[in-house]
C-alpha cells in the first residue's frame, strides 16, 4: 500500500522547504506542483484545454504508479479552497490512497505575506538579475545583485513614491515578472511605466501585453493619470513590438546613448 502527504499552501510560504526535509527523513518519493505543469506547457503552452488534460493525466498516472508499486509519495500543491473543483480534486485523491489501503495526509502551511514576499522574491529576482539575457533588455546588466541588497532594494520601493506588483502566473501561483509605475507626479498628471519578464520559457505568450493593458487602466483610470511613458533600447524589438500593440508611440530617441557588447544603440521614449 502506498500513503500520499500533501503539503499545501501559498507561494513562498516553503512547500519545497518542507517536502524536500520530509523526504530526506521518510524516504518519500517527491512530486511538486510545477512537474507536471513545466513538461504539459512546454508541449501544448500555457492554458490550454490539451495543457490542462496532459497535466491532469500526467499527475493521475504518477499516482496509479505509486499505489501499484507501493511507493510513498510526498505532493506540494497550491490549493484555492474556494474553488469547489479544488476540493473535489483533493477528495478523490484521498479516496483513491485510502481504498488501496493507503493512508492520506494533508498538511498546510501559513507565513505572513511580508515573509513570503521576502523569502521568495529576493532570490528569484537575484537568479533573474544574474542573468545577461534579461538584464541586458533592462539596462541592468552592470548592477552587481545579492539577496540582501535586494531586500533592500524591495523594502525601498515600497517606502517610495512608486507603485510595484509582482506577476504571477494564475495558473500556477508562480512569480514570473515585475512590473510597477514609478515617478508619478499627481500635480502633473505624469508617470513611467516599467515590466519585465523573468525568463524566455515564460515570454512570447501574451503575458507582456495582457499586464501592459492592466496597468494602463490602473494609471489612467483608477491613479488619474494624463501620461505614462515608457524607456526602451532600440535593439529590443520584441519589446518595443509589444509597446506599440497595446497603443504606445514613440515620441523621443537619444541617439547612440547606452553602450552594451561593443556597440551603441539608442534609448526610445514612447507614450
Amino acid at each position: 500500500m502506498a500513503n500520499l502527504i500533501i503539503i499545501a499552501g501559498p507561494q513562498a510560504v516553503g512547500k519545497m522547504t518542507v517536502a524536500e526535509e520530509l523526504r530526506g527523513r521518510i524516504g518519500y518519493s517527491l512530486m511538486v506542483n510545477h512537474d507536471s505543469i513545466e513538461v504539459s506547457d512546454k508541449i501544448f503552452g500555457m492554458k490550454t484545454p490539451a495543457q490542462r488534460e496532459l497535466n491532469q493525466s500526467i499527475r493521475k498516472s504518477v499516482f496509479d504508479i505509486a499505489i501499484k508499486y507501493d511507493v510513498n509519495m510526498i505532493l506540494t500543491l497550491v490549493v484555492a479552497f474556494e474553488l469547489p473543483e479544488e476540493i473535489e480534486y483533493l477528495n478523490n485523491l484521498k479516496s483513491v490512497f485510502e481504498k488501496s489501503g493507503g493512508k492520506f495526509f494533508f498538511v498546510e502551511l501559513e507565513a505572513e505575506l511580508e515573509t513570503r514576499l521576502e523569502r521568495e522574491d529576493a532570490e528569484k529576482y537575484v537568479e533573474w538579475f544574474s542573468d545577461f539575457k534579461m538584464t541586458d533588455g533592462v539596462g541592468s546588466s552592470s548592477r552587481v545583485m545579492n539577496v540582501e541588497n535586494e531586500k533592500k532594494f524591495i523594502q525601498a520601493t515600497l517606502e517610495n513614491n512608486e507603485l510595484n506588483f509582482a506577476i504571477v502566473n494564475l495558473e500556477n501561483d508562480e512569480l514570473i515578472g515585475n512590473c510597477g509605475i514609478k515617478n508619478i507626479s499627481f500635480l502633473h498628471r505624469i508617470a513611467e511605466l516599467g515590466i519585465f519578464i523573468g525568463i524566455e520559457d515564460n515570454r512570447n505568450k501574451g503575458y507582456g501585453a495582457e499586464v501592459l493593458n492592466l496597468l494602463l487602466d490602473y494609471g489612467f483610470n483608477y491613479l488619474n493619470m494624463n501620461n505614462i511613458m515608457l524607456n526602451v533600447k532600440s535593439f529590443n524589438e520584441r519589446a518595443i513590438a509589444c509597446y506599440k500593440k497595446v497603443g504606445f508611440k514613440e515620441f523621443g530617441r537619444r541617439r547612440e546613448s547606452y553602450f552594451l557588447n561593443g556597440k551603441y544603440y539608442d534609448d526610445i521614449q514612447m507614450d
